[in-house]
């Protein structure tokens, strides 16, 4: 059984003590839920992607849509994997894949990731990636003076930013950019 081959090293109830115990272990191989909170583990992995290269990045989650799909492509996460699988082995062929230097998306990864190409107007196809950074500070209503002490960037880049996204996506109200950020997944007002 594979599970043999590997030791844990530690469990992070948040992504602050994950990024610790991977500072301070330097794992091969970090199984990352991706709704960890304070930060999300996405943010997580991308941090420790950059900081130790050689870590190789399972993600797990429940949730699945193209932000989701989108920000873990751009992360750098080796593979996915749903929390609710309903098979023990397909975590444990996905650990084994990603252990050996080969990516391992599950089928419904791949399929969610088709179907964003497939469209010409997609968020990440016109929004820039400073934009895509902004919209889930934009999505839980923040403005431009408190998005701008969370960024380095003055209040009137932030401004400049925020109105280049809603002309983008014809949005015409911040609060339809908050709703827009919500209903695609920027940011979830009641997480679970």
């Amino acid at each position: 059984m594979c599970s043999e081959r590997f030791q844990v090293v530690g469990e992070a109830e948040t992504g602050t003590d994950a990024l610790r115990i991977c500072r301070e272990q330097e794992p091969d191989l970090l199984l990352m839920d991706i709704q960890i909170p304070k930060p999300d583990g996405i943010t997580v992995a991308e941090t420790l992607l950059e900081e130790l290269p050689s870590l190789r990045v399972l993600a797990l989650s429940a949730k699945l849509d193209s932000v989701t799909v989108f920000r873990l492509l751009k992360s750098g996460v080796h593979g996915f994997v749903s929390k609710f699988s309903d098979q023990l082995d397909t975590v444990m062929i996905a650990v084994e894949a990603i252990y050996n230097g080969e990516p391992y998306f599950s089928d419904a990864f791949d399929q969610v990731k088709a179907e964003i190409k497939k469209d010409p107007l997609a968020y990440y196809k016109i929004l820039s990636n400073k934009e895509l950074e902004l919209l889930p500070l934009f999505s839980k209503g923040l403005d431009d003076s408190t998005v701008s002490g969370m960024i380095n960037l003055s209040a009137k880049t932030v401004r400049w930013h925020r109105r280049n996204i809603m002309k983008k996506l014809e949005i015409h109200a911040s609060t339809d950019l908050m709703r827009y950020g919500i209903t695609h997944g920027f940011w979830d007002p009641n997480p679970s």
